[in-house]
């Protein structure tokens, strides 16, 4: 599976970095869909000069980097956000690990995400998470809500000069996520605490209370700071036991992998069922079938 995480590298393991300010991270293209624009003007908002504070914005694109560099500096200039730093360009991984180390909180309001890997790195390294409440990354956070403040939107058109220029021939491009500043501006503003803070309100589950939004987080993410977030044995065992449930209905692998997301998990027939369908086919080649009845039952599995 393409776009898991190490967590030999991704962990909430490391150094704590002494600092005498709160570092809020950014990792995504400079692009529309990333709203890091959106991001760098609800920060000015949000604390305007206060030297307590630091955004690092980690960017760049694939075409047009110079532009886009200049765009975003000229951004920076107008709005005088002197407490934004922006890293341009392809860095090293190790590089990279050491800006999700360094940072206390991890932004990324996005209008859509097929996946979302700078998420799922920010949630392995045990970051709390300020984000937009739609679309692909929902995936692996959901059941995580203690670690996320979640920013309002509103779906909308796209309207998307990129997407027309790379896809002219769509017309209709769909509809994405466009998150309210208001609400940008007021998680910013909530997590805008110390470290030791942050990380109270993140083993507790109340940074959405902290922030002063209208709703409670009462689950825990122990997943994240035990390392067992977003491995391969999680992603594999997922995998298999869809493919053992469709084989079971002869689905091939996209319907069977299909038919688990959508239904958030898989039925298996009990274990006497198992056995009489093994009957039903004496013709069939039964040498590797094992069925031990000291196994864990796995009628239902989310």
């Amino acid at each position: 599976m393409p776009e898991g995480v190490d967590t030999l590298l991704y962990h909430p393991w490391h150094p704590v970095q002494p600092r005498s300010v709160t570092r809020f991270l950014l990792v995504g293209k400079f692009e529309q869909r990333k709203c890091v624009v959106e991001t760098m003007l609800a920060w000015g908002q949000a604390f305007g000069q206060d030297p307590g504070v630091e955004l690092v914005i980690k960017t760049d694109h694939f075409v047009d980097q110079d532009l886009k560099q200049q765009q975003i500096q000229q951004i920076l200039d107008d709005h005088e956000l002197h407490t934004v730093k922006v890293i341009w360009g392809a860095v090293e991984e190790n590089q990279l690990l050491d800006l999700y180390r360094s940072a206390d909180v991890f932004v990324l309001p996005t209008r859509g995400e097929g996946w979302g890997l700078p998420l799922i790195e920010a949630a392995a390294m045990g970051l709390p998470i300020i984000t937009t409440q739609y679309s692909g990354h929902l995936e692996f956070l959901r059941g995580r809500e203690s670690s996320c403040v979640w920013v309002e939107h509103d779906m909308v058109p796209v309207a998307c000069a990129e997407y027309q220029r790379f896809y002219p021939q769509a017309g209709d491009w769909g509809m994405w996520a466009q998150p309210r500043q208001a609400s940008l501006v007021q998680g910013l503003k909530g997590l805008f605490h110390s470290a030791d803070q942050i990380q109270r309100q993140y083993e507790e589950g109340t940074m959405g209370l902290a922030a002063g939004l209208k709703f409670s987080m009462d689950q825990n993410i122990k997943t994240h700071t035990t390392g067992t977030f977003g491995t391969w044995d999680e992603t594999g065992r997922n995998i298999h036991l869809a493919l053992l449930a469709g084989a079971l209905d002869r689905l091939g692998y996209g319907r069977a992998l299909g038919r688990y997301i959508v239904e958030d998990g898989c039925d298996f027939p009990s274990q006497e069922t198992l056995v009489q369908l093994v009957r039903e086919f004496p013709g069939e080649d039964r040498k590797s079938t094992r069925l031990n009845s000291s196994h864990t039952d796995i009628s239902r599995m989310p």
